[in-house]
């Protein structure tokens, strides 16, 4: 069938009038869809009114043609959403890298990588009489501390991982994830749960506090927890 008598038969006249309807309205074409007027004007994929709700269409003399390109119509509200959501998500894919360096077993070089090098890490209500530090500041001095866990424990076997961002901050997280493995230093089994609050900057993490059960650290390491005697009530 020929293009005319597409046309005609779509109620919307010869090509030659739709052309000069292009013509006519062809600054509100590139109003509607954001590409320059003249450019509609030399080119038959400028989109028509619809013969039947008014609304614009593909041009029908030219039905392989691609749909006309549109203007974004998102509030910068939604931008912002769009922004904080992509942020949120790579920031839970760096902490996901943190865990699978642990997994690998111990991959240092990631770990130059995922720490920044101003970062700050924190062993959490760890007492400095265990020989552990509770604060380590710096890239090279945190990673030359964990090369130290690894003549201590046997790979730790990171599983039941959970990573989450603050709702008020997507730079920060909170992880949870458990650790099954064997201490070197005693070759007794070591489980335990732990939470990790990060910050990030950059795609880097700048701070990383460790929260576990230390109870369940000491008992392995030939350790215990010693109650203070109840007091004596009798009298």
């Amino acid at each position: 069938m020929e293009d005319a008598d597409v046309a005609r038969q779509a109620g919307i006249g010869t090509p030659e009038q739709v052309i000069e309807r292009f013509r006519l309205r062809r600054e509100a074409i590139g109003l509607m869809c954001g590409r320059d007027a003249e450019g509609h004007a030399e080119t038959q994929h400028a989109p028509v009114r619809c013969p039947s709700c008014g609304g614009w269409t593909a041009n029908p003399l030219r039905a392989s043609a691609p749909p006309p390109a549109t203007r974004c119509t998102d509030t910068r509200e939604e931008h912002l959403m769009s922004e904080d959501a992509e942020l949120r998500k790579a920031n839970v894919a760096l902490v996901q890298r943190w865990v699978d360096a642990l997994n690998a077993p111990w991959d240092f070089e990631s770990m130059e990588e995922i720490f920044a090098e101003d970062v700050v890490y924190g062993l959490v209500w760890v007492p400095e009489e265990m020989g552990f530090p509770t604060r380590i500041e710096g890239r090279k001095e945190t990673i030359d501390f964990i090369r130290g866990i690894v003549d201590f424990t046997e790979p730790e076997n990171v599983h039941n991982v959970r990573i989450n961002t603050f709702h008020d901050d997507p730079n920060e997280l909170l992880a949870e994830y458990s650790v099954d493995t064997t201490l070197k230093t005693t070759g007794q089994p070591y489980k335990n749960d732990l939470l990790i609050r990060v910050g990030v900057r950059d795609g880097q993490i700048v701070r990383f506090a460790e929260h576990f059960d230390l109870y369940r650290l000491l008992v392995p390491m030939g350790g215990g927890l010693r109650l203070p005697a109840a007091a004596d009530t009798s009298a």
